[in-house]
């Protein structure tokens, strides 16, 4: 979890509502509208989930990672159809951006790969993906997974400062995970005195990693009143029946022998109190009072809702006999994953909720069988794979993964069956949520039953619910890239209004977009459909005032987003000098921003040039610009027949060449070699300080090409280098040789295939090639059936 927004570990007592108990509020709110906000909500903001699925979760800085995008309903999990855009970004342990693209969604489903450049520092990252729609919510509602770059060779250039901040972060991780934490939750949110309470808990460090705890509970006297053990991964419950105007405290005793007293939350005189039990077949839900609510005039009824996602599942009305109402709701009746349970006093006010989780997805849906062949001095893997006859008439998407690694291979922080049906649903990092999916047993149960009582996130408040008060909607489904941006006078930057606005891309579309800008200046072009990089050429004449106009495109720019260590954090690896160090070069890899053009403003508006040449002198004596560039300017070089850079500067990088304009505005290169040389009326060179008016982006020197119709031309045109769609690519195994996977206990990835060719029986083979020290081999299967059911297969060979 890696947002401003997210809630760490030990906030979860606090977000089980203190509105909880009304607390005297006067607003009634009748049951019937408590399900119609509720309907409201999910219809006009329903919630989608994202889950991506990588080839693994640790990387070399050689590798890529091979990653498949699943954008589903929050509800049912059928694959989304709303949404034609997915947002992917790479982002390490200090908020940076590293990398970030735009996957067209079919079907709810993309796929696609992150290279990762040898200048990537070694240590911790996270991905994160969302939707367009998504960013009217939370950003905890985004899909995060953390990862591990290494990059061996940073220790041999590795700076200073750089080690200094690597072992800075190792000291915060070990502070975290040696800092003893505990907090309690009693079933339904409070302690309700005179009654049975169950109250679960958590023993767990600072990064949420479980911890073995024991203790007893003693009231104000000091008198024990329980003694409890943890059951799993820090977590238990324990019952007693607190007493009004008693204060009780927690003495726990962590494995390690620290010590802690925590305070458990005072009891109320007048409460509510829920007990949730599922049985066999029915999930059973009782309320209790210790008060007669007409002593408070107050009606006997209630209401409980049960939601999923955010959309309703169960809602009932009741009242209290002797001070208890009971209900029974069929568990085949209610969806899989978080089902959250909420009641309502006789005034629509919540008094109680309280998670529960529903596994009504079993089987295994694709079976494996795998056999290995050498022929030829090749090791060949094929694998047979079958699904089941239910799944051939409901098909799906899905995604093989082989890989090799060592014997200690750990599973995934999350596959998509717990991700969509659990992890998703309480906003918290589950140490191994695979494991409360892959059995029923009554251990098991027990264990999953602990992890809804400890947790008591939701995905929406019911407080500015019940206020009509709903999400502000700035964000809708993206279908198609978007080019959005202002026209404005360039003496006055004052908006220009009703102007029409015309966009050529790349200049293989013969009908160009054309739109007008609105009263403030604003225009967009969207559903537009192209991948990687292309140029947009946007034009729009001058104001019939005779002023000249200034195009501005608008730019997303990320701040950094806070990163949150986590039980999958790792020490950072690289403290110290390597043997080699400085005798290694850094690798030099720089991402420039496409930058927009500037107009022409009158003669050496730039700056005085360095060099100029002028259209009267070279007249007849060149056909091409290249040809004029070699023959006349000084000090430039060509590198792979098209790659201009000056030679000579110091510190300039290697992928440093000039900045392009013509006319004023700032070109693409093929762009500029395009000009005839005859119809120039001036070429003007900047290098080095001259080229200073560009900032950054004339640190490779400039190319000004003045035409001899610059100053008549009726239309001025600025050129974007713009960024599409990914495109998706072919796997190939990395070149890395074996023993240094081996030495860093990396796993390495043989063969992905993000999209198994299923044919009408259901039935695939599949051939993997195998090298002769391929080590343990694992086999990964994950995907999603059309009506939403998750799958997930891991397998050792």
């Amino acid at each position: 979890m890696h947002s401003g927004n997210r809630i760490s570990f030990f906030v979860f007592l606090l977000a089980i509502p203190l509105y909880l108990a009304g607390l005297g509020k006067p607003a009634v709110h009748h049951h019937d509208e408590l399900a119609e906000l509720l309907e409201v909500y999910s219809a006009y903001f329903p919630q989608q989930k994202v889950y991506l699925h990588t080839d693994k979760e640790a990387y070399h800085v050689a590798e890529s990672i091979w990653m498949k995008a699943y954008v589903v309903d929050a509800q049912t999990h059928r694959p989304d159809t709303l949404s034609g855009n997915l947002y992917v970004e790479l982002i390490d342990n200090g908020g940076n951006f590293i990398r970030s693209s735009v996957l067209a969604l079919e079907g709810g489903v993309a796929h696609n790969k992150f290279s990762l450049p040898d200048s990537l520092p070694d240590g911790n990252y996270f991905l994160r993906a969302y939707t367009n729609w998504m960013r009217n919510f939370p950003d905890e509602l985004f899909f995060t997974r953390d990862i591990y770059i290494h990059n061996p060779r940073q220790e041999n250039y590795i700076r200073w400062g750089e080690r200094r901040q690597n072992r800075r972060f190792n000291r915060e991780l070990t502070r975290k995970k040696e800092e003893m934490q505990f907090a309690v939750f009693p079933e339904g949110g409070h302690l309700v005195a005179g009654m049975e309470n169950r109250v679960a808990f958590k023993a767990a460090n600072a990064v949420g990693l479980g911890q073995e705890a024991s203790g007893t509970i003693v009231d104000m006297g000091g008198k024990t009143i329980k003694t409890f053990d943890t059951f799993h991964d820090g977590m238990g419950v324990f019952s007693f029946i607190p007493q009004q105007d008693q204060a009780y405290r927690a003495k726990v005793q962590f494995g390690g022998g620290q010590q802690k007293v925590v305070p458990l939350p005072l009891p109320l005189k007048n409460g509510f109190l829920l007990q949730v039990d599922k049985q066999e077949e029915v999930l059973s839900i009782q309320v209790e009072v210790n008060f007669d609510p007409e002593d408070l005039h107050m009606p006997r009824s209630l209401f409980v809702i049960l939601q999923n996602g955010g959309s309703p599942v169960f809602a009932e009305e009741g009242s209290f006999e002797n001070r208890r109402y009971k209900t029974d709701v069929a568990l085949k009746e209610l969806p899989s994953g978080v089902n959250h349970i909420t009641v309502f006093d006789g005034n629509g006010v919540p008094v109680a909720e309280r998670l529960v989780f529903i596994n009504n997805i079993h089987a295994d849906e694709i079976s494996v069988d795998h056999y290995i062949t050498e022929e030829d001095d090749a090791t060949l893997l094929s694998l047979d794979l079958f699904q089941e006859e239910a799944y051939i008439a409901d098909p799906g998407s899905y995604v093989l993964s082989v890989l090799s690694s060592p014997a200690d291979l750990q599973t995934m922080s999350a596959d998509i069956a717990s991700y969509l049906l659990l992890t998703s649903d309480i906003a918290q990092t589950v140490e191994n949520p695979s494991y409360y999916l892959e059995s029923d047993c009554d251990e098991v149960e027990q264990a999953l039953d602990l992890l809804m009582m400890t947790h008591g996130w939701r995905r929406f408040d019911w407080e500015p619910l019940l206020a009509h008060s709903f999400p502000e909607v700035r964000h809708g489904f993206a279908s198609g890239l978007s080019v959005s941006g202002s026209v404005t006078a360039l003496a006055s930057a004052e908006p220009a209004s009703d102007v029409y606005v015309e966009m050529i891309i790349d200049d293989k579309r013969t009908e160009p977009y054309y739109t007008n800008t609105d009263k403030e200046g604003r225009f967009v072009f969207s559903g537009l459909h192209y991948a990687g990089p292309f140029v947009a050429s946007i034009t729009t004449p001058y104001d019939v005032n005779g002023r000249n106009l200034w195009i501005d495109l608008d730019v997303r720019k990320p701040g950094k987003v806070p990163y949150e260590m986590t039980m999958h954090t790792r020490p950072e690896s690289i403290v110290s000098r390597g043997d080699d160090w400085q005798r290694v070069s850094r690798p030099k890899t720089r991402m420039t921003p496409a930058e927009q053009a500037k107009p022409q403003l009158g003669d050496h508006f730039f700056g005085r040039p360095d060099q100029v040449v002028y259209g009267q002198d070279i007249e007849g004596h060149y056909n091409y610009m290249i040809d004029l560039l070699m023959g006349r300017i000084t000090g430039l070089t060509i590198e792979g027949g098209t790659r201009l850079s000056f030679r000579g500067r110091t510190g300039v990088m290697e992928d440093d060449e000039p900045l392009y304009v013509v006319d004023g505005v700032m070109v693409h290169r093929t762009t500029f070699m395009s000009v005839n040389p005859s119809d120039l009326e001036r070429l003007e060179v900047m290098r080095g300080s001259s080229a200073a008016i560009f900032g950054s982006r004339g640190g490779g020197g400039a190319l000004l090409a003045f035409t001899k119709r610059g100053h008549e031309a009726s239309r001025r045109t600025f050129e974007f280098v713009l960024t599409g769609y990914r495109q998706p690519e072919t796997f190939y195994q990395s070149e890395i040789n074996t023993r240094e996977y081996q030495h860093l206990k990396l796993s390495r990835t043989l063969f992905w295939m993000p999209e198994i060719p299923f044919d009408p029986n259901g039935m695939t083979t599949v051939d993997v090639p195998l090298d002769s020290d391929h080590g343990n081999i694992f086999i990964f299967i994950e995907g999603l059936t059309n009506d939403g059911k998750p799958l997930f297969k891991r397998m050792e060979i």
